[in-house]
Protein backbone atom coordinates (compact mmCIF):
# COMPACT_ATOMS: atom_id res chain seq x y z
CA UNK A 1 0.00 0.00 0.00
CA UNK A 2 0.94 3.36 -0.82
CA UNK A 3 0.59 5.93 2.11
CA UNK A 4 0.41 8.56 0.09
CA UNK A 5 -2.56 7.18 -1.76
CA UNK A 6 -5.01 6.94 1.12
CA UNK A 7 -6.89 10.19 0.80
CA UNK A 8 -9.66 10.53 -1.84
CA UNK A 9 -8.71 13.03 -4.31
CA UNK A 10 -11.46 15.20 -5.39
CA UNK A 11 -12.07 17.48 -7.82
CA UNK A 12 -13.57 21.25 -8.45
CA UNK A 13 -14.75 21.89 -12.06
CA UNK A 14 -14.92 25.74 -12.58
CA UNK A 15 -14.75 28.25 -15.45
CA UNK A 16 -17.21 26.28 -17.23
CA UNK A 17 -18.02 28.85 -20.23
CA UNK A 18 -19.80 27.08 -23.05
CA UNK A 19 -20.77 28.35 -26.47
CA UNK A 20 -22.49 26.78 -29.72
CA UNK A 21 -20.13 24.40 -30.24
CA UNK A 22 -17.21 23.94 -27.28
CA UNK A 23 -16.89 24.51 -23.62
CA UNK A 24 -14.23 25.98 -21.82
CA UNK A 25 -13.19 24.71 -17.80
CA UNK A 26 -10.72 24.75 -15.23
CA UNK A 27 -10.21 21.43 -13.33
CA UNK A 28 -8.66 21.52 -10.14
CA UNK A 29 -7.68 18.50 -8.14
CA UNK A 30 -7.09 18.22 -4.27
CA UNK A 31 -3.79 16.94 -4.78
CA UNK A 32 -1.35 18.13 -6.98
CA UNK A 33 -0.21 14.72 -7.29
CA UNK A 34 -3.18 12.89 -8.20
CA UNK A 35 -3.19 11.96 -11.83
CA UNK A 36 -6.31 11.87 -13.48
CA UNK A 37 -8.66 11.92 -16.90
CA UNK A 38 -11.25 14.23 -18.18
CA UNK A 39 -14.14 14.05 -20.47
CA UNK A 40 -16.47 15.99 -22.09
CA UNK A 41 -19.89 13.49 -22.44
CA UNK A 42 -23.30 13.56 -23.66
CA UNK A 43 -25.36 14.23 -20.43
CA UNK A 44 -28.01 11.08 -22.16
CA UNK A 45 -25.22 8.53 -22.18
CA UNK A 46 -24.16 9.55 -18.85
CA UNK A 47 -27.34 9.36 -17.47
CA UNK A 48 -27.83 5.99 -18.56
CA UNK A 49 -25.28 4.25 -15.88
CA UNK A 50 -25.88 4.50 -12.19
CA UNK A 51 -22.18 3.66 -11.38
CA UNK A 52 -18.75 5.28 -11.43
CA UNK A 53 -17.62 2.34 -12.91
CA UNK A 54 -19.99 1.89 -15.59
CA UNK A 55 -19.46 5.65 -16.60
CA UNK A 56 -16.19 4.34 -17.08
CA UNK A 57 -15.90 1.79 -18.86
CA UNK A 58 -18.66 3.22 -21.85
CA UNK A 59 -15.55 5.97 -21.63
CA UNK A 60 -12.98 3.43 -22.24
CA UNK A 61 -14.76 1.87 -24.83
CA UNK A 62 -15.52 4.53 -26.99
CA UNK A 63 -12.11 6.19 -26.52
CA UNK A 64 -10.65 2.41 -27.08
CA UNK A 65 -12.50 2.48 -30.66
CA UNK A 66 -10.87 6.05 -31.06
CA UNK A 67 -7.25 4.82 -30.07
CA UNK A 68 -7.51 1.47 -32.71
CA UNK A 69 -8.45 3.84 -35.36
CA UNK A 70 -5.33 5.78 -34.73
CA UNK A 71 -2.88 2.53 -34.35
CA UNK A 72 -2.58 2.66 -30.63
CA UNK A 73 -3.50 1.25 -27.36
CA UNK A 74 -6.46 2.59 -25.07
CA UNK A 75 -3.35 2.59 -22.75
CA UNK A 76 -1.23 4.39 -24.63
CA UNK A 77 -3.28 6.91 -25.54
CA UNK A 78 -5.03 7.45 -22.06
CA UNK A 79 -0.78 7.69 -21.36
CA UNK A 80 -1.24 10.94 -23.64
CA UNK A 81 -4.10 12.35 -21.59
CA UNK A 82 -3.54 12.01 -17.89
CA UNK A 83 -3.11 15.01 -16.37
CA UNK A 84 -1.44 16.18 -12.94
CA UNK A 85 -2.39 19.58 -10.95
CA UNK A 86 -4.35 22.52 -11.64
CA UNK A 87 -5.47 22.74 -15.45
CA UNK A 88 -6.69 25.71 -16.79
CA UNK A 89 -9.05 27.06 -19.34
CA UNK A 90 -9.18 23.09 -20.79
CA UNK A 91 -10.91 24.05 -24.21
CA UNK A 92 -13.21 21.33 -26.21
CA UNK A 93 -14.36 22.08 -29.54
CA UNK A 94 -16.84 20.11 -32.13
CA UNK A 95 -19.74 19.77 -29.65
CA UNK A 96 -23.19 19.47 -31.06
CA UNK A 97 -25.48 22.70 -30.49
CA UNK A 98 -28.53 22.68 -28.04
CA UNK A 99 -27.24 19.74 -25.94
CA UNK A 100 -26.85 18.51 -22.21
CA UNK A 101 -23.11 17.73 -21.78
CA UNK A 102 -20.89 16.77 -18.50
CA UNK A 103 -17.88 17.47 -17.76
CA UNK A 104 -16.17 14.58 -15.90
CA UNK A 105 -13.04 14.41 -13.81
CA UNK A 106 -11.71 11.44 -12.07
CA UNK A 107 -8.57 10.18 -10.52
CA UNK A 108 -6.70 7.31 -12.19
CA UNK A 109 -3.96 4.46 -11.53
CA UNK A 110 -1.77 4.49 -14.73
CA UNK A 111 0.21 1.82 -13.17
CA UNK A 112 -2.88 -0.11 -12.80
CA UNK A 113 -4.54 -0.08 -16.59
CA UNK A 114 -5.96 3.39 -15.68
CA UNK A 115 -8.27 1.97 -13.15
CA UNK A 116 -10.65 4.37 -11.64
CA UNK A 117 -9.15 5.96 -8.14
CA UNK A 118 -12.17 7.95 -7.01
CA UNK A 119 -14.91 9.30 -6.99
CA UNK A 120 -15.97 10.90 -10.75
CA UNK A 121 -16.80 14.60 -10.35
CA UNK A 122 -19.45 15.87 -12.41
CA UNK A 123 -20.47 19.17 -13.89
CA UNK A 124 -23.53 19.39 -16.18
CA UNK A 125 -23.58 22.07 -18.74
CA UNK A 126 -25.36 22.63 -21.96
CA UNK A 127 -24.07 24.15 -25.46
CA UNK A 128 -26.30 27.02 -27.03
CA UNK A 129 -28.71 26.59 -29.56
CA UNK A 130 -28.77 28.72 -32.55
CA UNK A 131 -30.39 32.56 -32.65
CA UNK A 132 -33.52 31.51 -34.17
CA UNK A 133 -33.78 33.80 -37.15
CA UNK A 134 -36.95 36.33 -37.58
Amino acid sequence: EDPTQTEEVTFVISDLKASLTDVTYTVTPSSDEAEYLVFVCEANAVEMHDYDEEIVDMLYTEVEAYATQSGTTLNDYLATKVKKGKSENIKVTNLAYGTNYYVLAFAVDSANNFEIASAIEMERFATEKPAQSA
